[in-house]
């Protein structure tokens, strides 16, 4: 069964049709400068991209495929926020991944990457719904080979990997919705923070309206590290 952006369709308009509420959401891309050209032209309109040029100590960290190093050395590692009963940006961002998941299995370049889901919601996720969750939407594409593990580590574990990667997230006592900082984070096999990838939202367009755009450019950026750069 082949996955991809067409195949969740359904699942966009379901997300879509909550009107995403950017007040939810904690941006922060700090005082990075904007990453060379060369990736911004990569990356194409719909995002911006921050160089990062920063290093990060290796952690071992409790995940869905049991205790990791973290970053997996040797592979590009994809760091992205979630959490699993969001109502709009983390499940899009998952739309996007899936689509570049099947792109570099298609390409044979998927075991150069590995995608690492970072936990923003760990007062309420549980174990088993993210497991059931990453079964869903990619069952197929990891039994193909693709590696994406959640991070499962609590308390000062996932405090630490936030402030490494500089991730923010707040949950709202009234609501249960988490705020929380979304985008790509691209790491080097030996643990240096080059990008982070914050899809556009302005007042006139919203790049998560259009995650397409957002997965093509980011599919353009990890195949050129995967095979032309340097990883």
């Amino acid at each position: 069964m082949k996955l991809g952006l067409k195949h969740m369709a359904a699942t966009l308009v379901f997300i879509l049709g909550f009107s995403i509420s950017l007040n939810l959401y904690l941006y922060f891309e700090g005082y990075y400068k904007k990453a060379e050209p060369e990736i911004q032209d990569l990356m194409g309109a719909s995002s911006d991209v921050f160089q990062v040029n920063k290093s990060m100590f290796p952690m071992e960290l409790e995940t869905t495929a049991g205790r990791v190093r973290i970053p997996v050395e040797g592979r590009i590692n994809v760091f992205v926020p979630q959490y699993i009963n969001c109502p709009d940006i983390c499940h899009i961002e998952t739309m996007i991944m899936v689509y570049v998941m099947n792109k570099s299995l298609e390409e044979g370049w998927a075991d150069r990457v590995a995608w690492v889901t970072v936990e923003v919601d760990p007062w309420s996720t549980s174990e088993e719904g993210v497991r059931e969750y990453m079964e869903g939407v990619a069952g197929p594409l990891l039994e193909r080979g693709v590696t994406w593990i959640w991070v499962l580590d609590r308390g000062e574990g996932l405090d630490k990997l936030w402030g490494q990667l500089g991730i923010k997230s707040q949950k709202d006592p009234e609501t249960g919705l988490v705020g929380h900082t979304a985008g790509f984070y691209i790491v080097s096999g030996d643990g240096f923070i080059m990008y982070y990838i914050k899809p556009k939202t302005t007042a006139v367009g919203n790049a998560w309206e259009n995650p397409r755009d957002v997965a093509e450019g980011l599919y353009r950026v990890l195949r050129y590290l995967a095979l032309d750069g340097d990883s």
